[in-house]
């Protein structure tokens, strides 16, 4: 464990210890290095994305803590597929997606992908649900935790401008629910609004601060791009 690695885990630590949601400082890290970097997600990355056992084999040899095994990775990655979720941005192509996960941000691969789209864009639930923590972060910004409704993945929002009014910790919402709107809170580049998504498969304790990231092309790239303001 190297000591970027050390400093995260004590954060988090003493964060879940407090009662402070934890999971933004462990992402967030990698970001928090990168103002520069930070930059490029206004590029597409021009990366292909190998197959989806290949890509399994590659997640599980690198990245952050907990990870999964190949096998683990491609079971989550199946599951997610057949749960018929909803891109969470209008208008916006999967193939965009491709290759933000593995983008290094630091020392650290970002883990999550950066959905480019003017400020105040409607941000809708990928999936029926409950919001789990609504948590205002240094790094992330304005972000948003949300289960799925057998909670067994997290879905993290981060970056946005605003929550949608009214929206509380615990409240059930529903696939297409307006959640948000699109912003660049926390240390996103002030000029690039973009959504920060990220989907990682929770433990039996259900402490997204610990959940393993999966990569979101790998689980929106089949899915259609839904029309609509």
């Amino acid at each position: 464990m190297n000591a970027g690695r050390i400093i995260v885990c004590a954060v988090s630590f003493f964060a879940a210890a407090a009662g402070i949601d934890a999971a933004c400082f462990a992402s967030a890290t990698h970001d928090s290095k990168t103002s520069p970097a930070k930059a490029s997600v206004a590029k597409t990355s021009a990366s292909v994305s190998p197959s989806l056992s290949a890509t399994a084999k590659q997640h599980a040899s690198s990245g952050t803590e907990p990870r999964l095994s190949a096998d683990e990775w491609k079971h989550a990655v199946a599951t997610l597929r057949q749960m018929d979720l909803r891109i969470p941005l209008n208008n916006f192509d999967p193939e965009r997606m491709k290759g933000s996960f593995y983008e290094m941000r630091g020392t650290g691969r970002h883990e999550a992908t950066d959905m480019l789209a003017p400020r105040n864009t409607p941000i809708h639930a990928v999936c029926d649900g409950r919001i789990a923590k609504l948590f205002l972060s240094r790094f992330g910004g304005t972000t948003i935790y949300q289960f799925d409704p057998q909670e067994r993945f997290v879905f993290y929002y981060a970056h946005l401008q605003s929550y949608a009014p009214g929206l509380k910790d615990g409240q059930l919402v529903h696939k297409g629910d307006v959640i948000a709107f699109v912003g660049t809170s926390g240390n996103a580049p002030p000029n690039t609004p973009h959504l920060h998504l990220s989907i990682s498969v929770l433990g039996k304790e259900k402490q997204w601060w610990k959940a393993a990231p999966l990569d979101p092309y790998e689980v929106f790239a089949h899915r259609p791009m839904v029309s609509g303001k």
